[in-house]
């Protein structure tokens, strides 16, 4: 799909437009070579994403995802991997389960759209039950702080604002889907399902922050990453700061900018910083790091893992609940 938004097919012009409008429901116009041009009317798009972090990795390079804001309108998902501890004999899904799951998609599916005086199709419009505008605007006040420097969601402003939108988006998914017998328009969305939709988005934000590291976005993570990919390889037990800049020379132009990914990497276990005495007078020794040994054993996708454990350790716990 990142081929294709980049311009895989189209001489490598970017095709953002059509996702950016889409997902703003815009109408669009699509112009055709030898053929009349086509319109979209009233579209309506909102892409989830659960990808391996390979996918991910280099985003931040294509020329204009991040810049036209088309990556902070997708939900992603990282969960960890099971790899190692599923379950090799699984239960079948309950019957009442899959009867219930068909009985949703059927009923939306057989939805008849509303229609407008030309008897055209149009967007049903939907309503919020008050205890849902007060639960909703809870969350925005808590998002719009959050947003501020050293806040959730300080590091994914971009996406972070779009958060309460994207909530919105999946209340009326849910909506929908539980009065698509009927007619959703009838019923307001209720406060139960919205706060189903604020879970959810709880659980987005997290795996938000973890995508937006793959992608490159935090330059602290990607500098660890590569700090312990050299102690990893010369087998070091032990290295001063000066020696870590000496080794990514050329990515940071000051020995402080190393600050934030060995912080990084003590708060993860990777490394600890040795104190230090003055012996007597002159300029204080650099800095010098013990080398977890634990570190230098693990495999390298662990010791990538590690950037994301945390966001995705509270993702996966909430996933597990909410599936209960």
């Amino acid at each position: 799909m990142f081929d294709l938004m980049s311009g895989r097919y189209s001489d490598g012009i970017g095709r953002l437009g059509v996702y950016l409008k889409r997902h703003a429901g815009d109408d669009h116009r699509m112009n055709r070579v030898g053929r009349p041009a086509e319109y979209v009317r009233n579209p309506a798009i909102t892409v989830g994403l659960a990808v391996q972090p390979d996918v991910l990795r280099g985003l931040m390079e294509k020329p204009g995802l991040r810049g036209r804001g088309l990556l902070a309108r997708l939900l992603y998902v990282l969960p960890v991997s099971l790899v190692g501890f599923r379950e090799t004999k699984t239960p079948p899904v309950p019957a009442n389960v899959s009867a219930g799951y068909a009985r949703l998609v059927n009923g939306a599916l057989n939805l008849t759209p509303a229609t407008d005086e030309n008897e055209q199709p149009r967007p049903r419009g939907v309503r919020l039950a008050t205890e849902a505008q007060v639960e909703l605007h809870r969350f925005r006040e808590w998002a719009e702080a959050e947003l501020r420097v050293g806040g959730e969601l300080s590091a994914i402003r971009d996406w972070g604002s779009k958060l309460p939108g994207a909530i919105c988006r999946i209340a009326g998914v849910f909506h929908g889907l539980i009065h698509a017998e009927r007619d959703p328009a009838v019923q307001p969305i209720s406060a139960e399902t919205m706060l189903c939709a604020i879970t959810i988005g709880e659980y987005l934000t997290q795996h938000a922050k973890a995508a937006f590291c793959e992608m490159g976005a935090n330059p602290a993570t990607a500098l660890a990453r590569r700090i312990m990919a050299w102690a990893k390889e010369s087998r070091l037990d032990s290295f001063t700061r000066r020696d870590a800049f000496n080794a990514v020379r050329g990515a940071v132009q000051r020995v402080d900018e190393l600050d934030d990914p060995l912080r990084l990497l003590a708060e993860h276990g990777f490394i600890r910083e040795r104190e230090v005495y003055r012996s007597g007078p002159g300029r204080k020794p650099s800095t010098s790091y013990d080398v977890n040994p634990h570190a230098l054993s693990q495999n390298t996708q662990n010791a990538q893992n590690v950037a994301r454990h945390d966001d995705s350790a509270h993702s996966a716990q909430s996933a597990e609940g909410m599936a209960k």
